[in-house]
């Protein structure tokens, strides 16, 4: 139960505003700041190349992995692994324009759900599980927090009045505690057995 509350609200928080410019009516959350970021002539210029985009972009890939890694093998499981992945693929327009850093990255992110996923979900990682969860948690927390730094500074740079909003600061935090959260999860439920 705590592992569907805590994905739901580190999908919530992926999706409320992580930057607010007041006046200007630009409010994105991750997956949009992703994408304005993706189209900024100084992401595109970055090395490696659109690392902002992926900062932003990989925490919804790294709930994937939450779910692969702390979830029982059931399909419920892989059906949100699978939503996941299929909410990270580019546009059809990777079809004619398939060199595209941008929709060569997203679905490169959608890759690393779906089989980080599933390979959580497989159980090899049983053993390694804890370690695993705070690996995940310490790299979406520092994804999270790069990115939404990096992404006000772009905004910034355009002289927009840039406020740092409630989504990226709570799922930093959550991605921080989901270790611990999910780690005490697992063993409350063995000691109830």
């Amino acid at each position: 139960m705590r592992l569907i509350a805590l994905v739901l609200l580190m999908l919530v928080c992926y999706a409320l505003p992580w930057l607010i410019n007041p006046g200007v009516s630009l409010s994105p959350g991750g997956y949009d700041l992703a994408e304005w970021s993706s189209l900024h002539y100084a992401v595109r210029a970055e090395s490696p190349m659109l690392l902002t985009s992926f900062l932003l972009r990989l925490p919804l890939a790294l709930i994937a992995l939450l779910v692969g890694v702390s979830s029982p093998r059931k399909a419920l499981s892989a059906i949100v692994i699978v939503l996941l992945a299929i909410a990270m693929l580019p546009p059809l327009e990777i079809i004619y324009t398939p060199s595209d850093p941008n929709y060569v990255q997203q679905a490169a992110v959608a890759l690393i759900a779906l089989v980080g996923g599933f390979v959580g979900w497989s159980g090899v990682l049983r053993h390694w599980q804890l370690p695993v969860l705070i690996g995940i948690g310490v790299v979406g927390a520092v994804a999270v927090v790069w990115g939404l730094v990096t992404a006000s500074g772009l905004m910034r740079g355009f002289d927009l009045p840039v406020q740092t909003g409630f989504g990226g600061v709570a799922l930093a935090l959550l991605f921080g505690v989901s270790g611990f959260l999910l780690r005490n999860a697992k063993s409350a439920g063995t000691q109830s057995r």
